[in-house]
């Protein structure tokens, strides 16, 4: 039996991000950009790191493409600064446990696969 070689899977992602240095604003920020926040399912879209002074701040992911369709408008940047917010962007290490098995088997089966088995009958 061949085993998977789970380090092929390591990747990291830069993704936009608002900073906040309050963690009870991600509520309020989430309920007022949902639109723009990043949904995936095996990545968490707050996060914490550490900013300027050692100051812990949360991170809330935003997705990329939601970013360069519908940017955000200048009442939500108004918001975010009146909030001591900020724009950035933030690195997210992915690995194999970040991807579903849908995935995993397309990326380790030959690529003239014409499909990808979900199950077995």
């Amino acid at each position: 039996m061949r085993q998977l070689d789970r380090a092929a899977f390591r990747r990291q992602a830069t993704l936009p991000a608002v900073f906040l240095p309050e963690p009870t604003l991600c509520s309020k920020f989430l309920r007022k950009l949902q639109h723009v926040v990043l949904r995936y399912p095996r990545i968490k879209n707050v996060q914490t790191s550490v900013g300027e002074g050692e100051k812990e701040e949360k991170v809330v992911l935003l997705t990329p493409e939601s970013c360069l369709q519908t940017p955000l408008s200048p009442d939500d940047l108004q918001w975010i600064t009146d909030n001591r917010g900020r724009m950035g962007t933030h690195t997210v290490s992915l690995d194999y446990h970040s991807y579903s098995p849908r995935a995993v088997l397309a990326a380790v089966l030959p690529a003239d696969s014409d499909e990808i088995p979900t199950g077995f009958e």
